[in-house]
């Protein structure tokens, strides 16, 4: 991607970006397959309900996972994270004032939506929270779709924010939401799984 943004705020945007991309994919996959239609779900469970199930936990724990990371400190437990918030303290003041000071405003104000995914992945993911495997507190709530696609807005409108600034363009440089409703190899499963029922019923039917 050719960029006129310095190279020192750059390497961090660059290294964000695939990881990015790659969640909102992701999750694009597992709104056609889980969330599109009832339809969708029970062709999949009936193809193999077991290993679809075993498909759906693990996506959906990547989806969270990655965007509690995204949004993680900076630091933590003395080593550097890649995060929004080491794409934002790669900004220096001195030379971008207004970047720096908009980028902060758009972190802050997404920074709610994000504490269902850490307090997801803190309980039950990268840990298993010794009180709450024991039920001596309830379970953290499992994410919902909303709440996710939040997240995620919360996400672009950072990201995007750094492009938008050393482009000049108002809108969007990036159009990750893409990522999420373009068909993708997950359509042609369903498809050839459509057909396949099609083809059991006609020889049942013979």
């Amino acid at each position: 991607m050719e960029t006129s943004i310095p190279s020192d705020i750059n390497r961090i945007y660059m290294a964000l970006f695939p990881e990015v991309c790659r969640v909102h994919r992701y999750w694009g996959a597992f709104r056609h397959l889980f969330v599109s239609s009832q339809e969708v779900v029970d062709v999949l469970n009936d193809a193999a309900g077991g290993f679809v199930g075993i498909i759906q936990t693990l996506l959906a724990h990547d989806i969270v996972l990655t965007i509690a990371r995204l949004t993680d400190p900076k630091q933590s437990a003395g080593r550097q994270n890649l995060c929004l918030e080491q794409l934002i303290h790669s900004i220096d003041c001195s030379q971008h004032s207004q970047l720096r000071q908009n980028i902060e405003l758009l972190y802050s104000q997404s920074k709610q939506k994000f504490v269902f995914a850490k307090t997801y992945r803190n309980k039950l993911l990268a840990h298993f929270d010794l009180a709450t495997k024991l039920a001596d507190v309830p379970e953290p709530p499992i994410p919902t779709t909303t709440e996710i696609e939040a997240g995620f807005q919360g996400i672009r409108d950072v990201m995007n924010a750094v492009p938008q600034y050393f482009t000049g363009l108002d809108i969007a440089t990036v159009n990750y939401y893409d990522l999420v409703t373009r068909p993708g190899g997950e359509n042609r499963l369903i498809a050839r799984l459509r057909a396949a029922q099609r083809d059991l019923s006609l020889t049942a039917g013979a």
